[in-house]
């Protein structure tokens, strides 16, 4: 078991089974702690998606305890999951995912829309900081379909951290764009977790994306094969290759 006194997510004993004959996650333990970035790392079907959408709140456990933010999630009803995601938990995914007939600053003051209230004068204030800090500040009048793929990530990495949420979800965020847009994209959640003290989960088949991570925990068959600190993409590589199956 990896443990953390600051733990943001503690996993006890989870499992995750669909039917009588697919288990996805398998007694996973696993903590991470606040102000940490994780890379969480496996080969198809190895059950990293399950186990980030667990740890949300997205997916709940067949098995086992799921503590996001010091409150036991396994015992929430919908509603209170809905409600505790919204202000608590930030999401980054591979397809952007913003609304396409907004603008930069409605995509970004949506979470708090949505939670039945217009923002505050300091949130106002900490968003527009975000976007000019995201390179943006120029463009907050225009909609998704006038920006790069690399600039619709930044938007999106923005909505993620505008209500100062406890964890960010990340799920392959470098997934559809150039080399370049991805290491932007890389440095700002790696510049969240040391300049702004979130923490970062993020799952990728990327071992150049891993390797900006604090930690990467890697996967197979449900279950936690190995838990390791930084290392280099290759000494990433070299682990992916030991968790494929031998023919």
């Amino acid at each position: 078991m990896s443990t953390s006194p600051n733990a943001v997510i503690r996993l006890d004993g989870v499992s995750k089974r669909y039917g009588q004959n697919v288990t996805a996650l398998s007694g996973v333990t696993l903590d991470v702690g606040a102000g940490e970035f994780t890379a969480i790392m496996g080969t198809s079907g190895s059950g990293k998606s399950t186990l980030m959408h667990v740890a949300a709140g997205l997916d709940s456990a067949t098995e086992g305890t799921v503590i996001l933010d010091g409150v036991d999630i396994t015992s929430l009803g919908d509603k209170q999951l809905t409600e505790l995601r919204r202000r608590r938990v930030g999401f980054v995914f591979q397809s952007f995912n913003l609304v396409p007939t907004l603008n930069i600053l409605e995509n970004v003051e949506l979470p708090i829309i949505l939670d039945g209230r217009k923002p505050s004068r300091e949130e106002r204030d900490r968003i527009r900081t975000l976007i000019d800090r995201l390179g943006l500040g120029a463009r907050v009048s225009h909609r998704p379909s006038q920006l790069s793929g690399g600039q619709q990530q930044r938007v999106a990495i923005a909505r993620a951290l505008a209500r100062k949420p406890a964890v960010i979800f990340a799920d392959e965020p470098t997934g559809a764009l150039d080399t370049r847009s991805s290491n932007d994209v890389l440095a700002i959640l790696r510049e969240t977790t040391r300049d702004l003290g979130h923490s970062v989960v993020m799952v990728t088949h990327d071992p150049a994306a891993a390797a900006i991570a604090d930690r990467i925990v890697f996967l197979s068959d449900g279950q936690v094969r190995a838990d390791r600190g930084n290392i280099s993409s290759d000494e990433i590589s070299r682990a992916m290759l030991a968790l494929e199956p031998v023919a």
